[in-house]
């Protein structure tokens, strides 16, 4: 008897441990619609969850809105690519973003396409975000326009220029402080740079079923 509730006992701790364990990591991800594989050249939009924020020493520009579009262009089983053809960052269409130190500010993306891309090469549950097509690849830039300073350009200095992590099981991607953004252009009242957190979730061209990565 005394066997048998140490097995018993053992056995309810290795249930519970396995309870808390997270889902696998994903060294081959592929993007699915269910359970099914997308197909390649179907158009993919991403959507924001919670603020996209752009922080500086001086302040943090917020963002209620971003929704990126593109097309995937490799759904290989050991790697996902996708060229983001459009990319849009405001309080709402035609509303501009927020600061407490920079007053109203419209963000106008630079040098898309961009690209996003997952492989199995890379560190498990993680992808890359970087300018131009896929098949080439280089630093990000977006300028931010200031009702009171005026234009202020930022460029990625990474390599990658932005890394981040998705979870197995779910279309959600994030970035957290990413891309060492420095200035580029603009007036002395211009941040020096910032950094970048970003959480999206991507949806089927019409935005309303969500898709998940494998």
């Amino acid at each position: 008897m005394h066997k048998k509730l140490i097995t018993a006992c053992l056995a309810l701790v290795a249930f519970a441990a396995m309870a808390v364990v997270p889902a696998l990591a994903s060294a081959s991800p592929v993007l699915t619609n269910g359970s099914t594989a997308v197909t390649t050249g179907t158009k993919i939009i991403g959507k924001n969850t919670g603020n996209t924020k752009f922080t500086t020493s001086l302040g943090t520009v917020e963002c209620t809105n971003a929704k990126m579009t593109g097309t995937l262009t490799t759904n290989s089983g050991t790697s996902i690519e996708g060229n983001i053809e459009t990319a849009e960052f405001n309080n709402g269409v035609g509303n501009p973003c927020t600061t407490s130190f920079l007053g109203n500010v419209t963000v106008t993306p630079k040098k898309l396409p961009w690209c996003l891309k997952a492989k199995s090469t890379f560190t498990a549950d993680t992808f890359q975000l970087s300018s131009g097509a896929c098949a080439g690849g280089g630093t990000m830039e977006f300028t931010l326009d200031s009702t009171t300073v005026g234009e202020c350009t930022y460029v990625s200095t990474g390599t990658p220029p932005i890394t981040g992590t998705f979870t197995t099981g779910t279309g959600t991607l994030k970035t957290e402080k990413q891309g060492a953004f420095t200035k580029s252009a603009g007036g002395s009242f211009c941040p020096s740079g910032g950094e970048l957190d970003m959480t999206f979730d991507l949806y089927t061209d019409t935005g309303e079923t969500a898709l998940k990565i494998s």
